[in-house]
């Protein structure tokens, strides 16, 4: 089948992320080993702008990798700069991170969707609000973690959810964790420090609260079909 222009400026779009993305990973691979915070700062150039291009660069590769944890990159920002300058990169870190699978998601279009809910019959349960709700929905979902951050970029890319509100809806919703682990980052020299404990007790307060949303979520849901059923 012969691929229009605009097709084929979409895959390259596509394709060329990914394929950055890759070399950044073996250059990373070849040079280091461990995935830490250690090792992350230890490749991390000392001139700042440079510091910041590979840091972002490292959460493009995070992106598509489930093996690198996020929270080592936030942890690191917040470790190399300023606090402000931290909250910016790691924030900027997390736009990329989330951009790279949307729009992957966006050039796979719809045969991708039924894929995902086939793998993860929880999206079902959000399809038919996405298109009334595609702002809050990124955000819910990204508050209450009941799905890999991947999958979900690649879903909303997709189901063709306009881009800007999916992600400020992302960013919304994983910038109070991020935050946190960035104060972390910032006093991880004295783990007894009061700013230490309390943005750790934050991150454990945000994991209890999207527990507890997402359960609450769980029960209405099951009281509204349970009503219906009835009804």
């Amino acid at each position: 089948m012969k691929l229009s222009r605009r097709q084929k400026i979409q895959l390259v779009c596509g394709i060329l992320p990914l394929l950055l993305c890759v070399a950044a990973a073996v250059h990373y691979l070849a040079a280091g080993g461990t995935f830490s915070v250690e090792a992350v700062l230890n490749y991390t150039p000392e001139r700042p702008v440079l510091a910041a291009a590979t840091l972002v660069l490292l959460y493009a590769v995070k992106s598509l990798s489930v093996v690198f944890p996020l929270v080592v990159l936030e942890i690191a920002g917040g470790y190399l700069f300023p606090p402000l300058a931290a909250l910016g990169v790691n924030c900027i870190g997390l736009a990329v991170c989330t951009t790279i699978p949307y729009c992957v998601g966006r050039v796979s279009g719809a045969a991708l969707v039924g894929q995902l809910e086939e793998r993860y019959p929880r999206l079902k349960e959000f399809m038919g609000r996405q298109r009334s709700s595609s702002l809050f929905l990124p955000f819910f979902l990204r508050i209450v973690g009941c799905l890999p951050g991947d999958v979900i970029s690649l879903y909303f890319g997709a189901t063709g959810t306009t881009y800007w509100r999916y992600l400020v809806g992302s960013l919304l919703g994983l910038l109070p964790d991020m935050a946190a682990v960035t104060v972390m980052g910032a006093t991880i020299t004295d783990p007894t420090s009061p700013a230490f404990l309390g943005a750790f007790g934050l991150t454990i307060l945000f994991s209890a609260s999207s527990a507890l949303i997402y359960a609450l979520y769980r029960r209405r849901k099951r009281k509204a079909e349970a009503d219906n059923a009835s009804g």
